[in-house]
């Protein structure tokens, strides 16, 4: 009996344990789909987001934050 619950417990564990790889697995599909959705319908989420009244200050005033979210303005004078 007692080894039953070993083996059991074991069969147990994994099962738990790919099943909660599973879930983990669907869920971050089903969020780099709806990510892939709203960037089509909608464009760059950081547009909007850094369009608020309040955080329109942070890439004006951080150079660095403007490259890494891909908010610097095309040079006007090359065209």
């Amino acid at each position: 009996m007692s080894h039953a619950s070993e083996l059991y417990g074991a069969i147990g564990i994994t099962l738990v344990t790919l099943g909660w790889f599973f879930i983990l697995g669907r869920t971050m599909m089903f969020s780099l789909s709806v990510d892939a959705v709203i960037y089509e319908r909608f464009g760059s989420i950081t547009q909007f987001v850094f369009s608020l009244p309040l955080l329109r200050l942070i890439p004006r005033k951080s150079a660095r934050l403007r490259k890494l979210f891909g908010l610097e303005k095309p040079d006007q004078s090359a065209a």
